[in-house]
């Protein structure tokens, strides 16, 4: 079961967060307010920030965009090939995507190929010779005898009849060639994962073809999701268009579902999508609850005890399911008179803390969910049935191999007792462990008002999830606890820090002044310093990133192997963290989960196999959020026990 992951693309497996990052950093409304202020913002520093909350949430990737360069909402591109400067620059996204990837969350940006903004280069060069153009022909039904709002003395095609928003002839050979050029591009410069194709209702859909077949070579497992809002998802989703699109059809029936008591339009949807004959018959769709073009939901649903199940259904459902950023705290927002602001808030890594702390029970109840996608196999892979069906009660069943999921939800003011089509044997409860048997075909269950059940049959044993709210000790509590001035690498086993000594020997070059310690002269002059015990590394090669200036010699009873080689090293490399990642051990036979936590600068890192995670001190909502990652990982208190 544990290993069900390698058989799927990652997108089949993928919980998403969606960042609309123009609005929640806060920036310029336009560009000419921007360039007054002169350099690149450094938006996407603050963003990685986020990765902790991100982990915390189950979050395995990411939608973020718009980000090329553009004049205003950021789908009027004025240069493909640079990000927006009113975030950043190139070197700061890729810093930010490579971030995001060693903490094993992939990134999707916004492709905006239907239109251009008319800043861009061909549509200037348009505006400036006129019919002696090289570029008339990249934008549709160009009228040299007409005239726009603009005063251009020329007419053209553009989205929805928005003129700041010119359309691109993707009839035309060479716009399609430069428009492939800049996915080459992004895959090369940042190393994206995939791209969410604005406006792909109405694109070319040779283009699409050709996007396809370049994302089959790009980079492997290169993945494209549609805006698409109604019609025959097949004709975008299959083997030789796309691989996704946004599913507005569940979107809908999710709140209109519970507002109206009505079950069976969520069901309906599910079997016009997923069931014999039905839409869907490759691939999955994006599920979403909310995105930056929609009202929030607490302002659509009628009774915001329905937001629970809303998306306890979202989650466990045929799909891929996504929660824009905000969501989890349940924020309010209202399209208004033509404005989407409200929609798309500034929020700033102190607005997510206040808010995780005021909706801690709805985050802890989507870090359940997240929890739930990432252990049972069944809610990704597996296929679906429905076993019950009612006006206010719903459930149905995720199947692969030999495990079974039952979901179960009542939208009613009262408890509602049901009997679900099931096979016989035993069910446990995802979120409290309660046991059920079920014998003669009937799974009988009490299902609470405005609430629901994710039951777990094969595959799969239950375990107590500490409180997030214990992650944190409080300050006597530190003081009680042995610190260790030394930072270590440990395994899943034991605590290797208890036998390192606080006065451990500092390189002799050192020569720190006499009022500053050791390690605060470490920390000014090299950008890592910690302990790495040799036996938890896989390959030597590591060492040749390293400056090892002592060895000590570790003693560990009833362990094996029972000496263990403590080197303490500084490094300077920016990409050492990463490195380190990789051959870090993960073998029960070898120890166990092996980590490292070390320290750079104020910034405290806790590297897995594959997998590095950090905070900065003080920061005490990212390191929950790290502790929280290090305890579903199986580490224990004592061992993650380290000082800041």
């Amino acid at each position: 079961m544990s290993d069900w992951k390698k058989n799927c693309a990652w997108y089949e497996s993928a919980v998403f967060y969606h960042i609309y990052p123009l609005g929640m950093c806060g920036v310029e409304k336009h560009r000419g307010e921007y360039e007054e202020n002169g350099e690149p913002r450094r938006h996407f520093a603050q963003m990685e920030k986020l990765i902790p909350h991100m982990k915390r949430l189950g979050i395995t990737a990411l939608y973020i965009g718009p980000c090329f360069e553009s004049e205003g909402h950021g789908y009027e591109t004025i240069d493909y090939y640079k990000v927006d400067a009113r975030l950043g620059d190139n070197a700061m996204f890729r810093h930010f995507v490579d971030a995001c990837h060693a903490a094993q969350i992939k990134v999707v940006v916004d492709g905006v190929f239907n239109h251009s903004g008319r800043r861009f280069f061909a549509f200037e060069e348009l505006r400036k010779h006129r019919e002696g153009s090289p570029y008339r022909d990249w934008y549709c039904n160009v009228n040299f005898g007409g005239n726009n709002e603009f005063n251009d003395c020329f007419s053209y095609e553009a989205w929805h009849g928005y003129n700041i928003l010119p359309r691109l002839n993707l009839w035309n050979r060479a716009v399609r060639d430069y428009l492939l050029d800049v996915i080459r591009f992004w895959v090369k410069e940042f190393d994206i994962d995939g791209i969410r194709l604005d406006c792909a209702d109405v694109l070319n859909f040779d283009f699409m073809k050709e996007m396809r077949q370049l994302a089959n070579t790009v980079k492997p497992e290169f993945w494209l999701m549609g805006e698409v809002i109604h019609g025959d998802y097949s004709r975008w989703v299959n083997r030789d268009v796309l691989h996704s699109v946004t599913n507005y059809e569940l979107h809908k029936g999710l709140y209109s579902g519970h507002n109206d008591h009505n079950y069976f339009e969520i069901a309906h949807t599910i079997r016009r999508l997923y069931g014999d004959g039905g839409l869907v018959r490759e691939g999955k769709l994006y599920t979403f609850v909310e995105n930056h073009d929609v009202n929030r939901l607490i302002n659509k649903v009628k009774d915001p005890a329905h937001m629970k199940n809303i998306y306890l259904i979202a989650y466990t459902l045929p799909g891929i399911p996504s929660i824009y950023y905000g969501g989890e705290f349940r924020l309010s927002g209202v399209q208004a008179n033509g404005s989407d602001d409200a929609i798309r808030p500034a929020l700033s890594i102190a607005d997510y803390a206040a808010l995780s702390e005021k909706e801690k029970d709805f985050v802890e109840f989507l870090e359940m969910l997240g929890r739930a996608k990432e252990e049972l196999a069944a809610l990704s892979v597996g296929s679906y049935e429905e076993r019950l069906l009612t006006n206010r009660q719903f459930a149905y069943a995720r199947l692969w191999n030999e495990q079974t999921v039952i979901v179960a939800a009542n939208n009613d003011e009262n408890p509602a007792r049901v009997d679900i089509r099931a096979q016989d044997g035993e069910y446990v409860d995802y979120m409290t462990g309660q046991k059920y048997s079920c014998g003669n075909g009937k799974l009988s269950v009490e299902l609470a008002a405005h609430s629901g059940v994710i039951l777990v049959k094969g595959g799969w044993e239950f375990k107590e999830v500490p409180d997030t709210a214990d992650f944190v000790q409080n300050e006597t509590e530190k003081t009680e606890m042995q610190v260790v001035e030394k930072d270590d690498v440990h395994s899943g086993d034991e605590r290797i820090s208890e036998v390192l000594e606080k006065e451990a020997a500092v390189p002799e070059n050192v020569n720190a002044d006499e009022n500053q310690s050791a390690v605060d002269k470490l920390a000014l002059e090299h950008r890592f310093y910690g302990v790495l015990v040799k036996e938890g590394i896989n390959t030597e090669d590591i060492l040749d990133e390293v400056t090892v200036y002592d060895v000590k010699l570790l003693q560990c009873n009833n362990k094996k192997p029972r000496y263990r080689t403590a080197l303490y090293y500084t490094a300077d490399g920016e990409d050492f963290p990463q490195k380190l990642s990789r051959v870090l051990i993960a073998d029960p036979d070898r120890g166990g989960n092996w980590f490292a936590d070390f320290k750079g600068g104020d910034t405290k890192y806790i590297v897995f196999r594959d997998l590095v995670l950090s905070y900065r001190a003080g920061d005490e909502m990212a390191k929950a959020a790290v502790l929280s990652e290090c305890r579903k990982r199986g580490i224990n208190d004592t061992e993650i026990n380290w000082e800041e």
